[in-house]
């Protein structure tokens, strides 16, 4: 356990190393032998979600270049999977708010969400990851500490969303205006 913790940190180090990429954003599936024995898949992903194919040949290219064959004989990088999601969220303003301020907090509340499941950069929100949980407490709480007109925040889901080896993407996104 401890010499394949140790390839794993090793290939992460080489890995950003050459390219950039942020070591927490580099996952592994070393154990299962996933070609066989001595086998490793490296799943990648950028800040903007999967890492493109090339960027991953052009890994697979330099670590096989430089003799390095993975977790004793082979690993193989690829972008990270998507898990797609769809989310329907219903955005309450405060009473005071008026038509065109009930409309920029529609567009905004849809922004900073995308922000979370990393369509854009925009603002500084939780973002989505593989093997974890996403928290819809957080970004409701996100939400709220950010724009003060919102009043309230129901996201039409009632559990977070975790995910295992794949990131959580966005397949479908609905703001719907409350009541008034």
């Amino acid at each position: 356990a401890v010499g394949q913790l140790h390839h794993d940190a090793a290939y992460k180090a080489l890995i950003a190393a050459f390219t950039g990429i942020r070591i927490d954003y580099l996952f592994f599936e070393a154990r299962q032998a996933v070609r066989g024995p001595g086998t490793a898949n490296c799943y990648v992903m950028v800040e903007s979600g999967p890492a493109p194919q090339s960027l991953c040949e052009a890994i697979n290219s330099y670590i096989m270049g430089m003799g390095n064959h993975g977790h004793g004989d082979d690993l193989l990088c690829m972008p990270i999977p998507e898990q797609p999601e769809a989310l329907t969220v219903t955005v309450h303003a405060v009473d005071e708010a008026g038509k065109e301020r009930r409309a920029a907090l529609a567009v905004e509340v849809e922004s900073r969400i995308r922000c979370a499941f990393r369509q854009n950069t925009a603002h500084d929100m939780t973002k989505t990851l593989p093997q974890s949980r996403f928290s819809f407490s957080r970004l409701s709480d996100e939400l709220h500490a950010a724009l003060p007109d919102l009043k309230s925040v129901e996201f039409h889901r009632t559990e977070d969303i975790v995910s295992l080896l794949a990131l959580p993407v966005l397949e479908n996104l609905q703001i719907v205006p409350g009541e008034a």
